[in-house]
């Protein structure tokens, strides 16, 4: 894990936005926000694999890439921080 990726899993969120993602892991709409990132992210990734990509395409697609696995990873980091706190002792 990059410490990029660190330093965000530690962001102190204002308790409004982890009221709005303190939902259980099957809620509907949890599920369908983490589909739909893990679905851009696979579209990316397949996306890499073509033949005829120039070096630019690739590199556009890569950093699209990226940024759908940074997404995926701060909205998780997110819905996890909110469930931790409700199990944490006030």
């Amino acid at each position: 894990m990059s410490e990029e990726n660190q330093n965000t899993e530690h962001v102190p969120y204002e308790p409004w936005i982890l009221d709005a993602f303190d939902v259980h892991q099957e809620h509907p709409l949890r599920k369908a926000i983490m589909f739909i990132l893990q679905d851009a992210a696979q579209a990316d990734s397949a996306e890499l694999t073509k033949m005829n990509l120039t070096d630019s395409q690739r590199h556009f697609v890569a950093g699209r890439l990226a940024t759908s696995k940074d997404l995926f990873d701060l909205i998780n980091d997110i819905f996890t921080q909110a469930n931790n706190r409700q199990q944490s002792p006030t």
